[in-house]
This record gives C-alpha cells, structure tokens and sequence, in this order.
C-alpha cells in the first residue's frame, strides 16, 4: 500500500545558502560561511552588513541558518 511513499525531492538548502551560492564566487563564499561560523558577529549585524554590500538578507534568515533550523540542518 505505501511502496510508492518517498520524501520529497526537495534541495537541501535554504533559501539564504542557495542565494549565496548563485551570488557569490568561490573567495567570497568563504567569507560568507566563515562570518556565518563567527560568533562575533551577531546575527543582526552581520545581516545588516551583508545587505549593505549588496546581499539583502535579514537577520531572522542568518540566525534561522545559524541555529540549525533552517533546510540545511
């Protein structure tokens, strides 16, 4: 009855990481991903300072991602 029951093939990226990948060269996304691991930044600053280099992004999204509960985790 259930044989044909299969998650759904979605892409395992949230919509913040898919963006940034279609946006960003290789240097840059390392950047990206490496503010993301900072603890430094806040989540509010570092969205803030994203969308003021050209990459709107709220601060929801980053903390979202950050917290692991976003499509990624």
């Amino acid at each position: 009855m259930l044989e044909a029951l299969q998650l759904p093939s979605e892409d395992k990226l949230c919509t913040m990481m898919q963006q940034a990948i279609d946006t960003f060269d290789e240097k840059d996304l390392k950047i990206f991903e490496e503010s993301l691991a900072n603890p430094a930044w806040s989540s509010r600053q570092l969205a803030a300072n994203l969308t003021k280099l050209g990459f709107p992004v709220t601060d929801g999204k980053v903390w979202k991602h950050r917290s692991g509960a976003c499509r990624c985790a």
